[in-house]
């Protein structure tokens, strides 16, 4: 029987330069808030201001 790692889904809001009072997000699957933080970055590839991550019940 294989084990399976809980995975929770967090959103992750960030905002993009030129593009005032807006906030953007994305639906990321991790295991914790750092690891859907790192994941974020590596799908996006440029650096984005991050303002939040929360959870998704």
């Amino acid at each position: 029987m294989a084990t399976h790692r809980i995975k929770k889904i967090y959103e992750v809001s960030f905002e993009i330069e030129g593009f005032a009072n807006q906030t953007f997000s994305r639906v990321v699957s991790a295991k914790s808030k750092k690891d859907a933080h790192r994941k974020f970055l590596k799908q996006e590839k440029k650096t984005k201001a991050v303002t939040a991550i929360k959870e998704l019940k």
